[in-house]
């Protein structure tokens, strides 16, 4: 009787543990229960194989690796598919709608004469071989305003003139109001611009295009938004305007003109609704010495040759051509069409236009890879595009390196103009926007930074302009006599 307590506590003890081990078994037999149903009731291919009693352990093994590899390869497309999605989320496809050609901006059209100046107001030539006489004749003497004016032009001047002229920079005189010294000696728009004819229309092409301030002087735009829409009036310094108002002397000009910046929508395709330009050159205004452009140096098996037979190619006569955005500020340098004199050239435009949706709008531009307006800021530019942010960035980028900027670049009324001894300057400066340039291989970090900063991305909503350029031979000459404007007799 002394040990009944201790049976009856083990026999107590023991019935929880019998308890939990029924449960194991329940619980498993469960699992069990419901992977074999799974097994034998899913689609998947090879799954109901997994726990089929007649099948061998081997081929049930088989099964259950190539499953298993299986949804490893579809684990690796998807994570493949979520990190391109991730790093381009932005799609790019054809639009499933047409855009009917007359809804579309007539592009704005650039047009610089290689001439800078009229041989009337500045015999360029002339007036620097005086000069260099000057130095070997004292009797010989050349006036104040002359320097002045030959300081000017001489920023519009090629590499090659700069190389041989550097004298020219350190003669007394002062530079100011350099955009009026071009205006006033550069090519009157009426020996320039002869006749255009947009559509049906036929006018002086001073009516159709306005005087724009460029890198490459004193330019002619068609078709370019106000001034007020293109930069912040605020920003800007108030020396002198880089573009007057442009308003088309149409008649009909209501129908075809955007009333929110007064451009112009194009009026069909073909040549009959495009723009007609004739362009004058008069062979006394001919200059050599400053013709911006650069030699081709013609290569004879293996050796680079600049004395070949071929005539070096640049510092001809004719004009520079850009097709542009009407709200884009025209860099004519960067890139052009040469119209050379005596040729008619016929130039087909394509239009290729960009536009995103406003749902990618929740994207950073990061993933996006390009900017709308209002994420953008500029300084100086209302409107964001690549072209006018690279243009503000070149400009920093000039201040930072040389203390001023080039007369054409925009700018605050605190910031000076670079006068003739930073011509250098300005000309590098430009090379530090290219990264992989050897102009500089060791930059200042600063002007890394900046440069790195600048971030000009393409606007979301452009066009981009394919041309297809067509050239011929005009006999301008012959077509004169014919039509009794030209004396018979008179030879070129």
């Amino acid at each position: 009787m002394e040990f009944s307590p201790s049976v009856a506590f083990i026999r107590a003890s023991a019935v929880p543990y019998q308890m939990q081990t029924f449960r194991k078994r329940l619980r498993r037999s469960v699992r069990a229960e419901v992977f074999q149903e799974y097994c034998a009731n899913s689609s998947i291919h090879g799954v109901r194989y997994f726990d089929r009693d007649e099948r061998p352990s081997c081929e049930r093994f088989w099964w259950i690796v190539a499953f298993l590899l299986s949804m490893a390869g579809c684990g690796i497309m998807i994570y493949k598919t979520y990190v391109k999605w991730n790093q381009v989320p932005i799609i790019v496809t054809f639009s499933e709608k047409t855009t009917p050609v007359w809804e579309m901006q007539f592009p704005a059209i650039t047009i610089c004469p290689e001439t800078k100046m009229s041989v009337a107001k500045l015999n360029f030539t002339a007036e620097i071989n005086a000069l260099l006489e000057s130095f070997y004749n004292a009797n010989r003497t050349t006036s104040y305003n002359v320097i002045k004016q030959l300081k000017a032009v001489s920023q519009l001047c090629n590499m090659i003139f700069h190389t041989s002229n550097v004298w020219l920079q350190y003669l007394n005189g002062t530079e100011d109001n350099i955009v009026d010294v071009l205006k006033n000696v550069s090519l009157p728009a009426a020996q320039t611009l002869a006749i255009c004819i947009y559509g049906n229309h036929y006018s002086n092409c001073e009516d159709y295009l306005t005087e724009t301030i460029t890198e490459e002087g004193i330019c002619y735009t068609f078709n370019m938004v106000p001034e007020s829409e293109i930069f912040r009036k605020s920003a800007l310094h108030t020396e002198y305007n880089y573009t007057k108002d442009w308003s088309p002397y149409f008649e009909d000009s209501s129908r075809i003109r955007d009333v929110r910046n007064g451009t112009l929508y194009a009026r069909g395709a073909g040549l009959h609704a495009g723009l007609t330009l004739y362009l004058k050159h008069i062979k006394e205004d001919t200059d050599y010495m400053c013709t911006v452009g650069t030699m081709e140096l013609r290569i004879h098996g293996d050796i680079l040759d600049p004395h070949s037979e071929l005539p070096p190619q640049g510092f001809s006569q004719g004009y520079k051509l850009m097709i542009h955005d009407p709200d884009e500020y025209p860099q004519v340098s960067m890139r052009n069409m040469r119209l050379p004199i005596g040729h008619e050239i016929s130039i087909a435009l394509k239009p290729q236009m960009m536009s995103t949706t406003q749902s990618a709008a929740d994207y950073s531009w990061q993933k996006r890879q390009c900017f709308f307006n209002h994420e953008r800021h500029l300084r100086f530019f209302k409107v964001y595009s690549q072209e006018n942010c690279e243009l503000e960035c070149l400009t920093n980028v000039t201040y930072a390196m040389c203390g001023c900027v080039r007369f054409s670049m925009p700018r605050a009324n605190d910031t000076a103009v670079c006068s003739l001894l930073m011509w250098d300057c300005m000309f590098n400066a430009k090379w530090f926007l290219r990264p992989g340039s050897r102009a500089n291989p060791t930059p200042d970090k600063e002007i890394t930074d900046m440069v790195r900063r600048c971030n000009c991305l393409p606007a979301c909503s452009s066009v981009q302009y394919d041309a297809e350029i067509t050239q011929t031979s005009l006999d301008m000459d012959n077509f004169l006599r014919a039509n009794h404007e030209l004396p018979r007799d008179q030879t070129d």
